[in-house]
């Protein structure tokens, strides 16, 4: 029977009680990371011109890739105290020295989607929202910015159309270091068939805890981000059949058995 989403998040801190400073402090580099990499895009790439938009729209693209090999890391983290077993802040550079391409090469593919669902809107600032395209009009100045919107909810939409089946290829990498990405992608597309709803439901049940976070002055999303990790945790846990399994049990979820792919590889 499938657990609801107050159940999960009940797994979850569960889970989490008594563990929070390594994925707080965790996901803190991961952030710094990205902020420091956005500064330097910007001290790389200081001017408006279209070279240099679009040179920094290519290192973006780059880090987000690199910036993968980190979410996985902290994906085997979120495992591993689901689970009850041992794990450390290093888990964060583990995927580093387990075949990392397979990690890039997923990173690859969802920062591509990325890439082309926000060019569009990316696009429609560059062009429309700039001092020689207003001209100083205010009716210009809103014309462009409802197009910017319209823009960016498609381009959401769009993403998360597309990235949602993919949503749980960095949980079975970090799981099964064997899988390859296009055994994992495709394990993640079967697993998400007919729960893509559930798992969009369960991301928009923070969204009351993101806006009281605000009252917080965002401190509080030290905590409610690796609450929501952990919850997707045990959401993957559940598709993959094996919250019922012990701690130190040698059993294979029937899914990975069931892969003809994986399991010629054993």
């Amino acid at each position: 029977m499938k657990k609801s989403n107050r159940e999960l998040k009940m797994m979850a801190r569960n889970a989490l009680r008594g563990n929070y400073t390594i994925p707080i402090i965790a996901n803190i580099l991961i952030s710094a990371l990205s902020m420091a990499f956005g500064s330097l895009t910007t001290v790389l790439f200081p001017t408006n011109t279209t070279l240099s938009w679009i040179m920094s729209q290519i290192f973006s693209f780059a880090v987000s890739v690199i910036l993968s090999l980190f979410t996985a890391g902290l994906i085997y983290m979120y495992l591993n105290i689901s689970r009850g077993l041992p794990y450390s802040f290093s888990d964060l550079t583990r995927m580093f020295s387990r075949n990392p391409d397979r990690v890039l090469i997923v990173g690859f593919v969802l920062a591509l989607i990325n890439l082309l669902t926000t060019i569009p809107s990316l696009l429609v600032n560059y062009i429309y929202l700039n001092e020689e395209a207003l001209n100083g009009s205010t009716e210009a100045l809103l014309q462009a910015l409802y197009l910017t919107f319209a823009v960016i909810l498609l381009g959401l939409f769009l993403y998360m159309i597309l990235t949602i089946p993919l949503s749980m290829s960095y949980y079975l990498l970090a799981d099964q270091e064997r899988l390859s990405a296009k055994e994992a992608m495709s394990l993640s597309f079967q697993l998400m068939r007919g729960n893509w709803w559930r798992y969009l439901k369960l991301q928009l049940s923070f969204i009351p805890l993101y806006i009281l976070s605000v009252f917080t002055c965002y401190i509080a999303l030290l905590w409610i981000i690796p609450y929501l990790g952990m919850a997707e945790t045990f959401f993957y846990r559940e598709l993959i059949d094996d919250l019922h399994l012990q701690q130190n049990s040698t059993d294979i979820p029937q899914i990975f058995r069931e892969n003809n792919d994986y399991n010629s590889e054993a």
